[in-house]
């Protein structure tokens, strides 16, 4: 579904989510680093919360930058 997106689009998954199994393999096979970006945030579950929210609001505004 992700690859139908005419968008660059980014997933943010954490290294810590128990909610998707998998979702971090998942995306990367999709993942092109153009089109499709994936970042992972080391030891967040899969609701960014505290400082996991910082570090994906972070790297949302970074990756907005550069399109």
């Amino acid at each position: 579904m992700l690859t139908r997106i005419k968008q660059p689009s980014i997933i943010i998954v954490g290294t810590e989510d128990d909610v998707v199994p998998g979702l971090q393999e998942k995306a990367a096979t999709v993942a092109d680093g153009k089109k499709i970006t994936l970042k992972i945030i080391d030891g967040a579950g899969h609701f960014l919360r505290d400082l996991h929210l910082e570090d994906a609001v972070d790297i949302v505004v970074d990756w907005l930058e550069t399109k």
